[in-house]
């Protein structure tokens, strides 16, 4: 009766313990504006596919930046955001411990309006 106790009670803590773990997922990049420089103090925030986003970190030119995740969590999305570039999405799968590479990542410039124009005469 004692052993069914003791394994019963290590049978439940191992799986309180295992549904409070957490995952680490490291990403790593290059970031490029499409002017080709280096991109400088852009930021970046990660989601699973629950759409639970992480703080945004700051990322610029080649990074690799970890974040806690959920350990069953494989689809993840890295959004990018530097000042005047459009927003980039990159959806992507975790496998494994080791970083996401996610290559050389370029950042478009935004659409600019086009005031100002003198398009008719005097």
């Amino acid at each position: 009766m004692r052993r069914q106790y003791l394994l019963s009670f290590s049978l439940g803590a191992m799986t309180l313990v295992l549904l409070g773990c957490d995952a680490f997922l490291r990403v790593q990049g290059v970031l490029i504006l499409d002017e080709g420089d280096v991109a400088a103090q852009c930021r970046a925030s990660l989601s699973d596919r629950n759409n639970q986003y992480s703080r945004p970190r700051e990322i610029s030119g080649a990074f690799e930046e970890g974040w806690t995740v959920s350990p069953w969590s494989r689809d993840f999305e890295l959004q990018i955001a530097c000042d005047g570039y459009q927003v980039k999405r990159l959806a992507f799968e975790s496998k494994g411990p080791e970083p996401a590479n996610l290559g050389r990542i370029v950042m478009q410039a935004e659409a600019k309006s086009r005031t100002g124009d003198s398009s008719g005469g005097d």
